[in-house]
């Protein structure tokens, strides 16, 4: 094993891992960004991971990573096992880029971003930053990463942002309409056994801008690794784009994500989730609603068994008057697996003629399987409409019973309630390839998980 490397794993997130890393960066040490990172660093040496004292993560107690040795990923890895990771992740059949990212790191070989459409650019970040001095993709990087994204009260943002050197960059045009989704696809191999990869996602929407963004997360079965992403948009004025996430990480993994945008006037920023595999899953998604006419929405989908377990924390932030935003979160949990949601919606005193609603339920197939859930409102305005609804329980006797009138057998009626139950999130997704394999997924996952 590289020296250095030993030494990353041993000390990766302390002080001395920090200055490991800062002499492999090869002279990027005195670059723009690196002053982000450091601050960054000293931030989370500050707050250190959150416990479960923390209001924020009182159901999800991450000692299993916070006590855990990671090492950053070897450069290394198995291009077969890629390859076939590869092929489940894959979202859309005809995708305006496709940007593949194997163990935290830009795979060219393996991505496709040479013909974009017009008003389109997609790249890696790596490659962004050995740009001249002065690019203008390279200044928005070293200016604007983590103005959406703050690192000051989130320790896995942080973290991400003191050891980022990888991701991709998208920048959409003002007035351009990309009509096929761009797709991310983040695999962890094998070789990335205790890894830790801290991918970064920066979106850049100009103005009357519309776009997609296919997101999915994959991981070899039964390899250990923290995969610690974020995602950061600035949504400009009359822009639209919805994102959609897939987590398949492997049933011994880790995964924290932010999903953060900034929302400038008339823009719409959709959001949709989908967890199915992990150990230990956070997923966090905010919003800040800027200007005036605003839509958010919100959507998150998590099917569970074994002893997995998935929090959904969400933020909505309604800084200005007449926006709008619809949260729609539902868990399936078999087994002994768990799902927590905490969604908090902040309506501001300028932000009158709000129109806000958050709905989260968990659906129990198992009676050991739990689901804790948190709604807040924090409100701060008179004129508003502002709603949320929580609840919990097994399949809808009344349901069973009119399917079971009509001669259906008990195990198929089962069956039909429980995907009529997840439909109404995947029906969510515009991207039709993409809706038709997250289905596929999920009913995958429900057949195992079902028995």
């Amino acid at each position: 094993m590289d020296s250095s490397r030993e030494d990353v794993n041993k000390l990766v997130w302390s002080a001395a891992g920090f200055q490991s890393f800062e002499r492999g960066l090869n002279g990027q040490a005195n670059a723009p960004l690196h002053a982000l990172r450091k601050r960054a660093f000293g931030q989370f040496e500050k707050v250190g991971f959150p416990s479960t004292k923390n209001e924020d993560w009182k159901y999800t107690n991450i000692a299993k990573i916070s006590d855990h040795s990671f090492a950053l990923p070897p450069l290394e890895y198995d291009a077969a096992q890629a390859a076939e990771l590869l092929g489940a992740a894959t979202l859309s059949e005809k995708p305006a880029a496709k940007l593949v990212f194997i163990n935290g790191r830009y795979a060219a070989e393996l991505s496709e971003a040479s013909e974009l459409p017009a008003g389109l650019k997609v790249k890696s970040i790596a490659q962004t930053l050995k740009d001249s001095a002065g690019d203008p993709d390279r200044t928005l990087i070293e200016s604007s990463l983590g103005s959406v994204a703050s690192y000051e009260h989130e320790s896995f943002v942080a973290l991400n942002t003191a050891f980022v050197t990888d991701g991709a960059l998208v920048i959409v045009e003002a007035g351009a309409v990309v009509t096929a989704p761009v797709e991310l696809i983040f695999v962890t191999t094998s070789d990335a056994q205790n890894g830790l990869s801290n991918s970064r996602v920066f979106v850049s929407m100009g103005d009357n801008s519309k776009a997609s963004l296919l997101e999915c997360y994959i991981g070899a079965a039964d390899t250990e690794y923290l995969a610690n992403s974020v995602f950061e948009a600035h949504v400009s004025e009359s822009a639209v784009l919805e994102h959609t996430r897939l987590q398949l990480e492997s049933k011994s993994a880790y995964h924290v994500s932010a999903v953060c945008a900034a929302q400038a006037s008339s823009s719409k920023f959709t959001s949709n989730c989908f967890s199915v595999g992990g150990k230990i899953v956070r997923n966090n998604a905010s919003s800040v609603l800027r200007g005036e006419e605003i839509v958010a929405a919100f959507n998150g989908l998590s099917v569970l068994g074994g002893d997995q377990h998935v929090d959904n924390n969400t933020l909505l932030d309604h800084a200005k008057p007449n926006s709008e935003s619809h949260e729609l979160y539902k868990g399936i949990y078999g087994d002994k697996s768990r799902g927590v949601f905490s969604g908090t919606i902040i309506v501001r005193p300028d932000a009158q003629k709000t129109n806000a609603f958050q709905s989260n339920s968990g659906l129990l197939l198992s009676d050991d399987a739990a689901f804790d859930t948190k709604p807040q409102l924090k409100i701060w305005a008179d004129d508003v409409k502002c709603s949320h609804g929580a609840t919990v329980g097994q399949l809808d006797d009344e349901s069973m019973f009119y399917l079971r009138s009509r001669g259906i057998p008990e195990v198929k009626a089962r069956r039909m309630l429980v995907r009529a139950y997840a439909s109404d999130v995947v029906s969510k997704v515009e991207c039709e390839s993409a809706r038709d394999v997250i289905w596929s997924v999920i009913e995958e996952k429900l057949a195992r998980v079902e028995g």
